[in-house]
Formats: structure tokens, sequence, C-alpha cells
């Protein structure tokens, strides 16, 4: 009777020995251009694929995506490696060749590859047999024992041993997700050395891992579907990963060609075309033929042709039509049942988008100063900050909303010692300031005309500063009735904000000054110290004043670097008027000579958003008849009067039905709407009239107009239920959207474009986008309902529900209050 054969585990250094597996590969060992690279075709397993890309990065072999893999050809698994004279299949045969034909990484020795092969058929199969029967769960603990004890004589690298400078070797980086998968079945105090080792291997500061996390989670240098098709991406996103992927596909040579990373998709300029417009097929001809070489793709159409061949299977989910036009052009017309199914998914989820990569976003906006009340100028950091804000939470980036208010600085030695003077008794008898402005103008006017109360205001920002107990008492009077003034406004706009005004960085700018000298950024000029931003810029930062004080580009430092450094924030956005742009790039551009900034990784985004200025109708700045600023809080509220007296108009012609409680709440939205949606519709850069009439305009684009609209339809939607008996949920929940009529079809169309609408306003950080959509969706949504019978075709509800509730949070993104009822 034959001996039964010991199970032999793994060797350690210095084992010679190939398996089975090795010797293939071995001998189809190919020789890849390290300039061009692999292809790699993911397929659905994506931890597979993430292990594929780290072993890339470790041998120092360029990945790219290969796209439009035709269906069948290597099955329906993946992913598959493409090495040019060979295609590897399979997680094992990928990472095995691409380490055979590494230049850098350790695992090309052949002592990794009784691990490699133990990682892949006896642990990975313990692990996925561990929850299915009992003997799984026993094999997968000796299993585990074995890496363990391995660990325990080296604990650093499964190749090195502890004299030895530790390296990643190919086992390392095939075991470590491995491990981490089966260590999941136990105790956290388990197999420590295990446990340690996996997570330093996937997590560590150098992993290959997490150098190549991008590429997975967001797509990073691959572009494309991914496999599959994200409605919540918006169709032009969609429909130009289709043709990214049929451009690669096509004309493999474009892959590395970053004029060719994405296909040029837009929307069809007339309607009577298609929906959608590929503009690739000129620019590829061009190309093509600007190599030299011979091809049969002797015009732009064939190019166009071309693409259209290889247009991947799930293509066909999305279009319905595909054609050749004009000089190259390819139209595209969307399915109808991709259309039905979107607007299915808004009755279903509501209306949805995202972002391939969720941000720590913080938003710098509002901004006034104390001891001054808010007046028409902050109006348009205050409505376009927050907007921008609701968005990106939409998005499901994390938003800090900043309030930087002007809480520091020389203005308040003067205000400290007028109220000291004018209210002698100020602690035990506070005064009941409530006309800040008046007050700061009668502060103001005695600074300029006493030589000595000037001289004592001086002073008086020193006693501040050197924290005299007075002087900060009487500061933080002024901060708090400032702040309850400020609240006003912010209460009737709906806006919510976190304060850090200028005193919050006033104790940090010290250190940065000595981190800025230490880099020998800053040179003194005349006792001051400055920093210049590089050549662009005519004038430096005063970084610190002659005189020892600070000023605004010494917050703004100190501002800048808490916010990258201390706060992580990947993305800080400044909204103020477009007169402080040249400011906040020299900021900027400081921070990046500081080394606060990481761009080369992609890490940061600094982005100032600059907006005009707000006129009166005679085209000069919005002022008072008596020339005085317009305080917010009149200006916010004159709308809401004018629109109390429309609407109760309304109700004496019986033209509605409100109460009088339903007016003043509908009077609000919509006078603070309108307020809000005529700045928001314009380019943030350019300057605009500010006009009650055209703003309170029911028809036009205008808030009023798009919250009669969402009315509209929530009426429709009532009388269907109580006047036809129409239980309209539970209709929706079974029934089918029509998209017969020609205004169907263009209505449910603009309804799938939400995401792309919302993404565009994000990214160029313009909420005019979104206004634009929502508005051309109403009056699609109008153009519908004129034509079409709803309430006796009540398949049309499911249409009328969908607009209704993306209308309504359109509104809401814009921070309007929508109206079911007007």
């Amino acid at each position: 009777m034959e001996k039964k054969k010991e199970k032999r585990q793994p060797e350690r250094v210095g084992a010679v020995r190939s398996t089975t597996a090795g010797k293939n590969i071995a001998a189809r060992k190919t020789t890849v251009d390290s300039r061009q690279g692999a292809c790699l075709y993911p397929g659905e397993d994506v931890e597979g694929t993430h292990m594929i890309l780290a072993v890339a990065h470790a041998a120092n072999i360029k990945m790219k995506r290969g796209f439009g893999r035709k269906q069948g050809s290597w099955g329906d698994q993946g992913p598959y490696l493409d090495m040019g004279t060979q295609t590897v299949s399979g997680v094992e045969g990928a990472v095995r060749a691409l380490a055979l034909n590494g230049t850098s990484l350790a695992a090309c020795r052949p002592a990794t590859d009784e691990w490699v092969e133990w990682g892949f058929r006896r642990l990975a199969a313990a692990t996925s047999h561990a929850s299915e029967e009992e003997e799984g769960a026993r094999h997968l603990l000796q299993e585990l024992a074995v890496l363990e004890a391995a660990l325990a004589r080296c604990p650093r690298s499964l190749l090195t041993s502890e004299a030895a400078k530790p390296i990643t070797t190919l086992a390392d980086i095939v075991l470590a997700p491995l491990s981490l998968r089966a260590l999941k079945f136990f105790g956290e105090h388990e197999y420590p050395l295990t446990r340690a080792w996996a997570a330093s291997v996937v997590r560590g500061p150098e992993s290959p891992y997490a150098a190549t996390a991008a590429l997975v989670q967001e797509g990073g240098a691959f572009e494309g579907t991914g496999g599959k098709i994200d409605p919540r991406r918006g169709l032009l996103a969609v429909i130009t990963a289709l043709f990214t992927e049929a451009m690669h596909e096509a004309f493999p040579e474009l892959a590395g060609n970053p004029n060719f990373r994405r296909a040029d998709v837009a929307k069809c300029g007339n309607a009577v075309h298609g929906d959608y417009q590929c503009n690739s097929p000129m620019a590829i001809y061009k190309a093509l033929k600007a190599t030299g070489r011979p091809s049969v793709l002797a015009r732009p159409q064939d190019v166009a042709k071309a693409l259209i061949d290889s247009l991947p299977a799930k293509g066909h989910e999305v279009c319905a039509e595909v054609s050749v036009a004009g000089a190259g052009f390819i139209n595209v017309r969307v399915q109808g049942g991709y259309l039905q199914a979107r607007v299915k998914d808004i009755l279903l989820h509501g209306p949805q988008a995202a972002m391939a990569r969720k941000l720590k976003v913080l938003v710098d906006f509002s901004s006034p100063n104390i001891a001054k009340e808010m007046h028409v100028g902050h109006l348009r950091s205050t409505i376009i900050g927050d907007s921008l804000c609701r968005m990106l939470e939409f998005l499901g980036h994390d938003v800090a909303r900043v309030n930087h208010v002007g809480d520091w600085g020389t203005q308040f030695g003067m205000l400290i010692k007028y109220l000291k003077e004018e209210y002698p008794n100020f602690m035990q008898d506070p005064p009941n300031i409530t006309d800040l402005t008046g007050f700061y103008k009668a502060a103001k006017a005695r600074f300029d005309e006493s030589p000595a109360f000037k001289e004592r205001a001086r002073e008086g920002v020193v006693e501040l500063q050197a924290g005299d107990p007075e002087s900060r008492a009487i500061w933080k009077l002024l901060c708090d009735i400032s702040r309850a003034e400020f609240q006003k406004v912010y209460d009737r706009l709906d806006v919510r904000l976190e304060e850090y005004g200028e005193s919050f960085y006033n104790d940090r700018i010290p250190a940065v000054i000595e981190e800025l000298k230490a880099e020998n950024l800053l040179e003194e000029d005349g006792g001051a110290m400055i920093m210049w931003c590089g050549g662009k810029h005519q004038i430096p930062l005063m970084v610190r004043k002659s005189d020892g004080g600070y000023g605004y580009d010494s917050t703004d430092l100190a501002a800048i670097r808490y916010r990258l450094k201390d706060l992580s924030r990947d993305w800080v956005i400044y909204i103020t008027d477009a007169g402080q742009a040249t400011h906040f790039h020299m900021i900027f551009d400081a921070a990046r000579m500081a080394g606060w900034v990481d761009e080369e990784h992609g890490r940061h985004r600094l982005d100032h958003v600059g907006f005009g200025v707000v006129q009166g109708e005679d085209g000069k700045r919005f002022k008072t008849r008596s020339g005085d600023t317009v305080r917010l809080v009149d200006l916010l509220d004159e709308a809401v009067v004018r629109m109390t007296a429309s609407l109760t108009q309304r109700i004496e012609d019986g033209k509605s039905a409100l109460s009088k409680s339903e007016a003043c709440e509908a009077a609000a939205a919509l006078g603070y709407g309108a307020v809000k949606y005529a700045d928001l519709k314009q380019n943030p850069g350019t300057d605009y009239q500010f006009s009650y009439d055209r703003m309170l305009d029911t028809k036009g684009d205008t808030a009023i107009y798009l919250l009669f609209t969402c009315a509209r339809f929530h009426s429709i939607l009532r009388k269907a239920e109580e006047e036809k008996g129409i239980d309209v949920k539970a209709f929706e929940a079974g029934g089918d959207v029509v998209l017969e009529h020609p205004t169907e079809r263009a209505l449910a169309l603009e309804l799938t474009q939400f995401p792309e609408a919302l993404q565009q306003a994000v990214l160029e950080l313009m909420p005019n986008r979104l206004t634009s959509y929502v508005f051309f969706l109403s009056a699609r949504g109008t153009d519908f309902l004129e034509a079409c019978h709803v309430l006796t075709h009540p398949k049309r509800l499911v249409l009328v529900h969908a607009t209704a509730l993306t209308i309504a949070h359109c509104l809401e993104l814009l921070g309007i209050t929508p109206l079911t009822k007007i």
C-alpha cells in the first residue's frame, strides 16, 4: 500500500522550485513595451482587478484599459490581460505574467512562486468554503496557521529575512488581500502577525494597493463604463463612455494618446437629427493620417462606421439609432426603454446623480464684517455659496460651510474706544445697539475728525491684541450683536454656516510665518516681511507689517494652511467679489510654493468664484434713493411684501384657494425664491440689474414661473386623487411609463439629463447651469401638459409625478422652497 504523502508547505528563501503554472507562464513570457504597457480588460472581479493593478504598479509596468470586449470571445468572466503577443485570462495568470515581465518587482524571483500558488489554490479555496461547511472552516484554520508561523520567522515580508531590507514581493501583494478576506471569519485578536502584515501591505503609505486605489474606485486612467452602465452619471457621461470603449476597441493605437482619453460627445443641436452626437471621427481620422501608416479608412465617415461597429453590446440598452451624418458625425437617438426606466427610477428613488469620487470640500462664503450690517453686496456670496454647498452635499461630498467673518483688525480699536466713551457703564448696562451701520458711521466720523481719538483708537488695537479683559468684553459684545443681525438674514434665506472668523487664525499666524521663513520664501522689506508669489504677480503678499501687525494676507495664508493641512480638505472654494481674484490667486500660489498643495497626485483643488456687481435699473451700484447701501434684510422683505399683495389679489379674484397662513408661507417662498433665482441664473462673473418687476414676473425665466409650474403639476396629481378617485401611488407602482406623444418623449429625455446638469454646475462652480436646466425642464413639462390630456389618460400621471419631483428637487438645490399649491 502506497504511503500517504505529507502536505508540503511553501518553502522560504532559497527555494528554486517552479510549479507547473509557473513553467507555463514562463514558457510564454513576452516582452512588454514599458512605454505602451499592458492592456487590462477588467471584467466583473473588482478585487482581482485591483490585485492586477497593484502588481503592475510594483513591477513598473504601465497599465491601460481594454475597451469594448466582444461578448463571448473569452467567456463571460474576467479579467483578461493583453500583453501584445499573448492574452492571459484570470487573476492568477495575469499577476504571474506581469511579475515575469516586470523590471522592478522582487517577485520575479522563483522563491515566491510557491507562496503565490498556495494563496490561490489553498487559502482562497478554504476561504470560499469556510462559510458553507464545517470542514471548510477547519481547513481555513490550518491554512492561516501556516501563514502565521511563517510570519513569526519573518514578519515584514514573505521573501526577505529580518536582517535584509524588507521589500514587497509578488507573494506579499497576492496573499495580503486574500488573507484579509480570510481573517473576516475570525476575531480581531486572532492571527495578529498575519493581520498586521496584510494591513501594512494593502493599506500602508507605500502600498501598491493604495497607489492604484483611484484606478479601481473612480476609473482613474481608465475611461468607459467599467462593464456597467450607471444612470446616475447622466446620459452624456454614459454615451461618452460607450463611444470611448468603441474608440479604444476600434483604434487601440490611440489608447495612450491624451487627446483621445475619452470620446467627444455632446447634445445634438437639432432634435430632428438625434439626441446626442459623437464628434470624434474627424479628429481620429486626422490623427491616423498624421502617422503616415496605410489605412483602409479613407474618409472620416469610414472612421465613424468603425466606431459604430465597435460599440459594446451593452450600448444597445441605451442607443436605439446610431447613424453617420455629414462629414463623419455620429448621431444617437436614445432607447425609449432606457428613458422609461429612468423615469421609474425617479419615482422610486427621487432624482439621482453621482460623482466618481467623494471629496472633503470647504466652501468659504458670505463673510460679513462685525459691527456692519449685511447689505446687498453680501447677497451674491451668500446665495451662490449656499447653492453650491447644497449641490455638493447632494452628490455625497463632505462639505464644510465656513463663514470667514471680519471679526479682527484695526477697526476694532476705533469701535471699542467709541463704545467706551459713549457708554461708560456698558458692563452693567449693555447698550441696545441694533443700528450697526449707524454705530459704525458715528465711530468712523469721530475717528476722522479727532486726531486725539484716532490715537486712542490705535492704542485700543494694541490693548485688544494683548488680551485686555475690558477690550475683549466689548469686542465680544459687538460680535454677539452682529451675529444676531446676521442670523436674521440667514433665517430668511435658509442658509447654514459655521463661523471661523479672522480672529480664529490670529494665533496661528506666527507659526505659519516661521514655516515660510524656514523654506526661504520670505524677504524683509523696510521692516516688513513679504512673499513674492511668482512672476505673474506684480506685487508681493504682506505677510507681516513693518509694525509687527498682521493683515488680510497673513490671515488668509494661515487659513488656507489650516484648511489643507489640519482639516485635510481636498477642495477649497472661496466665493467673493471678482475684485479679490488676484489676492486669492496669490494666496493659492503661495500655498503651492510652501508645499501645502498636493497637485502632483491630483489631491487638492483650489478655486475662487468671483462674482459681479448688483446694479440698480440705472446700471449703477444698487443703492437707496438717498445713496446709502441697501440693507439685505430690507431688500428681502420688500420682495415678500410685493408677493403678499399679489397673492392677496389672486385670492380675492378667486384664482387661489390658499388660506391666510398658507398665503404667508407662499409669499415668503416666492419672494425669497425670486431674489435667489434672479441672482443664480446669471453667470457668477457678470454684473446684473436688480429689478423686482422682472424677478417677480409669472412668465419667463423666473422663480415665480418655476414655482407656479411645480404647483401646477402637483395640482394635477391632487385632482387625479380627489376628483377621479385614482390612487396615484398604487397606480405608479404598477403602471408603465407612456412615451407615445413627441412631447412625452422630449420631457422624459429632459428628466434623464438632470445628473449631467448638476455635475456640470458643480464642476464649473456655476449654479446657472442648473437654473437653465430646470427652466427648460419646466418648459418641456408645460408643452407636455398643453399637448396631452392627463386626467383622461391616467398612465401619463407617472410622467407628471416624475416631473414634479425633479422640478422641486432642482429648486431645493438652488435654496428655493418648492410649493405644491399656490
